[in-house]
């Protein structure tokens, strides 16, 4: 599980992500975004973008392939 978040969601607040992450199994990750990334996060879409391609990378191509 890969969780962004940003720190100015004020539809859901950043702590609500990170008891979803406590609770969630491995693998799992977390960033919250200290800019001002809202709740759709498109202030800091571009570093998301290669964020996620990375974990999509890591966690999901590399194992399909083994």
């Amino acid at each position: 599980m890969f969780i962004i978040h940003g720190e100015e969601d004020e539809v859901i607040p950043p702590e609500i992500a990170v008891q979803v992450y406590e609770q969630a199994h491995e693998p799992k990750r977390i960033e919250i975004f200290d800019t001002k990334a809202s709740h759709d996060l498109s202030e800091i879409a571009d570093e998301i973008y290669v964020e996620v391609k990375d974990w999509i990378t890591k966690y999901l191509i590399d194992k399909s392939e083994k």
